[in-house]
């Protein structure tokens, strides 16, 4: 935290998250922290922000568990307003937000359309494969539809 510096995050595809061998998928964000506090139990909990794409191409892992990867980095996603079909996302994502202080996912009203995906996908529970499917996408209007067809889905399992 102290020199902002950041590091990858990649979803597990088979294993165990902590104590254990894992595969990882080949997609991921950089983050840094931008919180943290120790919890009663000793345990260290930070809150970190994601940033840009990358793909990772090797990894192995450190005699500590510590994953090293060679990633290359992904482009940016063209900045696109939210068109109006997908303003009951902004409220839903504004809604979350208003509700859960601590997840803080837009910090505001996201500024376009992968934002808005992007906040939306991080706190909705959807499966890891499902969100490593939408960061993939390289279309921030097909990004929001698909994300739109999950949060369907998962109002009709919830009834």
């Amino acid at each position: 935290m102290r020199d902002a510096s950041t590091f990858g995050i990649v979803g597990i595809s088979q294993g165990v998250e902590a104590g254990g061998p894992a595969e990882t998928h080949n997609l991921g964000t950089h983050a840094r922290i931008v919180d943290f506090d120790q919890g009663a139990d000793g345990l260290l909990n930070i809150v970190v922000q994601g940033g840009s794409r990358f793909e990772l191409h090797s990894s192995h892992s450190q005699e500590n568990g510590l994953l090293i990867g060679n990633v290359v980095n992904l482009p940016d996603l063209r900045s696109e307003n939210v068109p109006q079909e997908y303003s009951e996302l902004v409220d839903l994502l504004a809604e979350i937000d208003a509700k859960s202080p601590l997840l803080k996912p837009a910090n505001g009203e996201p500024a376009n359309s992968s934002d808005l995906a992007y906040g939306l996908a991080q706190i909705l529970p959807i499966a890891i494969s499902t969100k490593i499917e939408l960061l993939a996408l390289n279309d921030p209007l097909i990004l929001l539809r698909r994300l739109s067809v999950e949060l369907d889905q998962l109002r009709r399992s919830s009834q």
